[in-house]
C-alpha cells in the first residue's frame, strides 16, 4: 500500500498543464524564429553549389574541347524538376561536336533545387543573347520538347560568342533563388553571377552575399 508522503512526491513531480503548454508556446517561438534563417542559410548554400556545377561544367566542356580537338556544345535547358514542374533554366549539359552529331558527355548537370538561371538582359546576356534550339529528353518526357539556348567550345579552348551590342556588356549569367527572384532591374539580395570570357573560355563568378 502506498503510503501518503510518496504519492504526494509523485504529484510534486508531475508537469501541470499550464507548465506543458508553456513550453509547447517557447517550442512554437523558437521554431518560428529559427526556420527563416535556416531557410536563407539553405538557400546561400544551394546557390553556392550551383555555382560551383556550373563552373565545373562548362570547364569540362572547354576540357574536353581541347583535349578531344574537337568543338564541345553546351546547352542551358529550360525544364522541369521532380519537385517543381514550372518551366525554368536550371540544367546544362554538353555535348562533343562529332561526324555523326552532337554525342553527350555524361548526364545533364542539375542546378540545386530552387536555383534557376536569369534569362533576362540584364542579369543573363548568356541566355538572352544565344542561339535557341528544341530537342527530346527521354529521361525527363518522351513526348515533350524542351528548349535550349546553346554555344559551343572550339578545339583551342575559346567559345563561339560574339561581340554584344552594348558597350560594357559582359557574357554572363545570374543565378538565384526562384523563392526570391529579382524585381524588375533589382537582382536579389543574394545571387550568383557567372561569367564566361569568349577569348579565353574561362569563367570568372561573383556572388555579393555569401551568408
Amino acid at each position: 500500500m502506498n503510503r501518503p508522503g510518496s504519492i504526494r512526491k509523485v504529484r510534486d513531480a508531475a508537469f501541470s498543464l499550464v507548465e506543458l503548454l508553456t513550453v509547447i508556446a517557447i517550442i512554437g517561438i523558437l521554431v518560428a524564429v529559427t526556420i527563416p534563417s535556416l531557410s536563407g542559410l539553405s538557400s546561400s548554400t544551394e546557390l553556392n553549389i550551383s555555382g560551383d556545377q556550373m563552373v565545373d561544367t562548362l570547364n569540362l566542356a572547354r576540357q574536353s574541347a581541347v583535349s578531344a580537338n574537337r568543338p564541345v556544345e553546351v546547352r542551358f535547358y529550360e525544364v522541369p524538376r521532380s519537385t517543381d514542374a514550372t518551366l525554368a533554366y536550371r540544367a546544362i549539359g554538353i555535348y562533343l561536336l562529332g561526324d555523326d552529331g552532337p554525342s553527350p558527355l555524361g548526364r545533364l548537370a542539375y542546378l540545386q533545387n530552387s536555383i534557376v538561371m536569369s534569362e533576362t538582359d540584364a542579369f543573363g546576356t548568356l541566355l538572352s543573347e544565344l542561339s535557341a534550339g528544341q530537342t527530346n529528353l527521354p529521361a525527363i518526357d518522351r513526348s515533350k520538347q524542351f528548349h535550349y539556348r546553346y554555344f559551343v567550345f572550339r578545339p583551342d579552348g575559346s567559345a563561339s560568342l560574339p561581340s554584344l551590342t552594348k558597350q560594357g556588356d559582359t557574357w554572363h549569367v545570374m543565378l538565384y533563388d526562384s523563392r526570391r527572384p529579382p524585381a524588375g532591374q533589382t537582382p536579389p539580395d543574394n545571387f550568383v553571377a557567372v561569367q564566361l570570357i569568349p577569348e579565353t573560355g574561362r569563367t570568372r563568378t561573383f556572388q555579393p552575399n555569401s551568408r
